[in-house]
C-alpha cells in the first residue's frame, strides 16, 4: 500500500478505492495484520490517506486535514476474525460520521448507523472492552510463562487459569454487539 496521501478526482475515486481494498485484503492475507486507509472529501477532490499504524488485531486510521470531511473508513479484519465490526469499530464509525467497511477474503461490508446510537455510552464499552483486552493479553502472557517452564506454584498456576477464563468470559460479554445489529445498516460486496 502507498505511504503517501493519494489526491483523486470526483470520477476517479471509486475505482481508486475498489484497488486499494483489493490491494489491503491481500497484505493483510499475506502478513497476517490489518491495514486500511480513510477516504476524505475536499472541494472538488479526495484525499486518501494510509493508516498510521498496522496490527495485528488493529488499525490506526489518520484523521482528515482541514478542509476536507470523512466520507469512509476500510480497513481488513484478518483471517483469524470476523467480518463483523467489533465494538471499536462502531465507535470509529460514529465519531467519524463516515461510512464504515471492512474488508476481508475478498468480500467488503460496509456499515452506517441506522436509527439511535449513543455515541457516549458506545464510547465507555469501547475503552472497556480494550481494557479487557489487554488484560487478556496479559493473563495469557503470564499463562505462556507458566507452559514455557517458568517456576511456579501450582496454586499461583490454577488462580491465573481461572482469572483468564473469568476474563475471557468477559471479553466475551463486551465485545458482543447483538444489541446494536438492527441500528446498522449492512451492504456487502464482492470485489474479489
Amino acid at each position: 500500500m502507498e505511504a503517501f496521501a493519494i489526491r483523486v478526482g470526483e470520477d476517479e475515486v471509486r475505482d481508486k478505492v475498489v484497488k486499494l481494498m483489493k490491494k489491503c485484503m491481500e497484505e493483510s492475507e499475506k502478513y497476517g495484520k490489518e491495514t486500511g486507509f480513510m477516504v476524505c472529501r475536499g472541494e472538488g477532490e479526495y484525499l486518501i490517506l494510509p493508516p498510521e499504524k498496522k496490527g495485528y488485531d488493529e488499525v490506526e486510521l489518520p484523521s482528515c486535514p482541514e478542509g476536507y470531511e470523512p466520507v469512509l473508513t476500510f480497513h481488513t479484519h484478518t483471517s483469524s476474525c470476523s467480518d463483523e465490526p467489533t465494538i471499536t469499530d462502531i465507535y470509529s464509525m460514529l465519531d467519524t460520521k463516515a461510512k464504515m467497511c471492512i474488508g476481508r477474503g475478498g468480500k467488503v461490508t460496509c456499515y452506517l448507523p441506522e436509527g439511535e446510537i449513543d455515541i457516549e455510552e458506545i464510547r465507555e464499552r469501547a475503552e472497556r472492552f480494550l481494557k479487557v483486552k489487554e488484560e487478556v493479553k496479559s493473563l495469557i502472557d503470564r499463562i505462556n510463562e507458566i507452559l514455557g517452564g517458568a517456576e511456579y506454584e501450582k496454586d499461583e498456576a490454577l488462580r491465573d487459569f481461572s482469572e483468564l477464563l473469568d476474563k475471557l468470559k468477559e471479553y466475551r460479554e463486551v465485545s458482543n454487539i447483538d444489541d446494536l445489529k438492527d441500528k446498522l445498516r449492512k451492504e456487502v460486496y464482492e470485489i474479489g
